[in-house]
């Protein structure tokens, strides 16, 4: 019996994921196409949220379920011959909050896992360590842990090279932006999806892996069958958008935050050291985070994100982002604005654990959904 045919929608975080593990798994993975709306020659900033400057890779999860995927997840990063390269072991360090207990229940996980590599970090010693961390605001800091296994990848080349694994493993890329799903009325199920060029790529399984997009393209499927709104899937995803702000650094101001770790900010923001590669400081603000929202034509609301292009923030939401800075690091961030603004768009659930199923509606039994990403899935 054949293999069924997969079409992919997304080569984002998930997409391509799913695109690598079937190009391992499948006879012939040339049965397996996905619809990537970029090419790997586009050199114009994507908007997607796996594509950037860099991810953080850790294992540091309170759920046992999401610590274990993790701790299987990181090896890869270590010894893969195609990954090793992407990622920068440079350990990471959280600042609790005061009242939160994330240092003391993670590091529980990892002990009950017999495997708790962490230990304590005084805040006070950050700043004589890293300059640039000289007046951090820590009034309101609680408790500390550094966690050496951790670290951070070049994500816009890891994804391209997982894609290229599959590529030459035979699975099909096509570059093409998808304009809907093609609904088949006979057969009672997705057909597949129409493109921006006019396009129908049809197969057997439609793996729905668009991110923040996935309410756009779904909504006038879910018009179409009259579904409820406790029925549809913005009930589950929201398209949320967060703020990061990019410093580019001399080669010495590089070299002085060489052994820098990731510094995660409460639960604020989170800084990423520059590598000497691509010499960029990079600041995700946590807390500035927001919706748009659309109505259509059935009355139903649904979020997307924006057509603004990313790089152009509102100056509130820059303003936000720089009370941010001017906490984590206000000696540096007072003298020197950010080279460069980005919104990142990401699906994000209710409970922040992932939409991975099979649509459960009866005539959309062979949709597969892969979001729901929560700015925190790339691992």
């Amino acid at each position: 019996m054949a293999e069924p045919t997969v079409l992919i929608i997304g080569a984002g975080t998930f997409g391509t994921s799913t695109a690598y593990h079937l190009s391992k798994t499948y006879k012939d993975p040339s049965r397996v196409t996905i619809l990537d709306r970029w090419g790997s020659s586009r050199t114009s900033p994507k908007v997607a949220a796996a594509i950037d400057v860099n991810r953080i890779i850790r294992t540091d999860y309170v759920n046992p379920l999401y610590c274990n995927l993790a701790n299987e997840a990181i090896h890869p990063w270590f010894w893969d011959i195609d990954l090793g390269h992407f990622f920068h072991k440079t350990g990471w360090v959280v600042l609790d909050e005061k009242g939160n207990e994330f240092t003391k229940n993670v590091r529980q996980t990892f002990r009950q896992r017999g495997s708790d590599y962490t230990k304590e970090t005084d805040v006070n010693d950050l700043s004589k360590r890293w300059g640039i961390l000289n007046g951090m605001k820590r009034d309101d800091l609680g408790d500390a842990y550094f966690n050496p296994e951790a670290g951070w990848c070049d994500a816009a080349a890891a994804t391209e090279r997982f894609m290229a694994v599959a590529e030459k493993k035979g699975v099909k890329r096509v570059t093409a932006e998808v304009l809907e799903l093609v609904f088949d009325p006979e057969k009672k199920q997705i057909a597949g999806a129409q493109t921006t060029d006019g396009r129908v790529w049809t197969a057997d399984k439609i793996v729905l892996a668009s991110g923040a997009w996935t309410s756009r393209l779904l909504a006038p499927v879910e018009d179409a069958l009259r579904l409820e709104e406790h029925d549809r899937v913005e009930r589950q995803i929201k398209a949320v958008g967060r703020i990061s702000a990019y410093y580019t650094l001399s080669p010495l101001e590089t070299d002085l935050l060489q052994d820098m770790p990731v510094l995660v900010y409460g639960g604020r923001g989170i800084l990423t050291p520059p590598s000497r590669e691509n010499r960029i400081l990079k600041i995700n603000d946590l807390a500035t985070e927001f919706v748009n929202t659309i109505g259509r034509e059935s009355g139903h609301q649904i979020s997307v994100p924006s057509t603004r292009h990313q790089e152009d923030v509102p100056e509130r939401l820059k303003s936000e982002s720089e009370a941010l800075l001017g906490k984590m690091m206000p000696g540096f961030a007072a003298g020197r604005n950010p080279d460069r603004w980005r919104i990142c768009w990401d699906a994000a659930t209710p409970t922040g654990d992932w939409l991975l199923c099979k649509h459960p509606h009866p005539q959309l039994q062979n949709l597969h959904l892969v979001v729901g990403g929560n700015f925190s899935s790339y691992k």
